[in-house]
């Protein structure tokens, strides 16, 4: 879930940034701001953007340019996706994943590495995200949807088998009380649990053949962090062909400047983003529908199942 990144620059002129914002930014196309040697002076800024964000100092991304200082990254211009006020899921198609939610790593002293901070961040967002994902929870199992708990840890003391740039990190063996889902939204019966040790849900898990089998189309995003291994499991879903939803106000984030980047970016590009509200408003809509529907069925064969005369 943790990757540090280091900035560099390139033969190319173009710079390293996190893995999960490279991929992001290039979509922006600063290709000509960082390559053209007319701009060096963006491409300064660019880099002291850059280098700030990844050290959690002052946001660089705005909504809108402030004072004198144009931002270089204006998501006010980037057009998002939100799921449609008329558009519905179908229960049996429609799968809730949620990554990460684990005792762990729901502990915002842990998060902020000793940052009073960025404890206080963690604290504040966890305390809002729990409940939405817990609603959204409770919708999915009221009408009998899929549901995916993801967990991240490891298999041996050692971690051999571990992803490398994860290895040396302060987990535990899987199935520990650290590693395990939190109370709040603790497995049920029936439900998936996935073991990664990685960072898309996907990789080396065997997801996409359950998903595949229980005809699954469309997925909820939710847990942490989305910019880390939300984010990498939603490009892998988008890349086997399934029709994602990103639940925005269900999604923990490194820091608020990774927050307010993502949010905008994954709208743009990758996933619907939707809200708790409106997405149980959804499923609470599509199940009343079935219902009715199930009940004319009934009242139009009242000796249906009867034995012959």
């Amino acid at each position: 879930m943790h990757e540090a990144s280091r900035l560099s620059d390139t033969d190319s002129g173009r710079i390293s940034l996190p893995s999960a914002v490279l991929g992001s930014i290039a979509l922006i196309e600063y290709n000509d701001v960082m390559t053209n040697p007319v701009n060096a002076v963006s491409r300064r800024r660019f880099l002291s953007a850059a280098a700030g964000a990844e050290a959690g100092l002052a946001a660089q991304v705005s909504g809108a340019p402030s004072g004198d200082s144009q931002k270089l990254i204006d998501i006010s211009k980037l057009k998002t996706k939100r799921m449609g006020v008329d558009e519905v899921l179908a229960p049996e198609k429609t799968a809730l994943i949620i990554v990460d939610m684990m005792n762990r790593f729901c502990d915002a002293k842990w998060l902020s590495g000793g940052n009073r901070e960025s404890e206080r961040y963690f604290a504040a967002e966890l305390e809002k995200i729990i409940p939405k994902i817990s609603q959204v929870l409770d919708a999915f199992r009221a009408i009998r949807a899929p549901v995916v708990h993801v967990v991240n840890a490891k298999w041996t003391q050692e971690g051999r088998e571990v992803v490398p740039y994860q290895r040396g990190r302060d987990y535990d063996l899987f199935d520990t009380p650290a590693m395990s889902v939190i109370p709040a939204l603790a497995p049920r019966r029936g439900e998936i649990v996935i073991r990664k040790v990685t960072s898309s849900a996907f990789t080396g898990t065997g997801l996409e053949f359950l998903l595949r089998n229980a005809g699954v189309q469309n997925i909820v995003l939710s847990g942490q962090y989305g910019n880390a291994c939300v984010f990498y499991t939603l490009i892998q879903s988008r890349e086997f062909g399934f029709s994602n939803y990103w639940l925005e106000d269900g999604i923990l984030y490194g820091t608020a400047l990774h927050k307010e980047l993502f949010s905008a970016l994954v709208g743009a590009h990758w996933a619907k983003l939707v809200a708790a509200k409106q997405l149980i408003d959804t499923l609470k809509t599509k199940a009343s529908t079935s219902s009715a529907g199930r009940r004319e069925v009934a009242a139009a064969s009242p000796c249906q199942g009867a034995l012959p005369a």
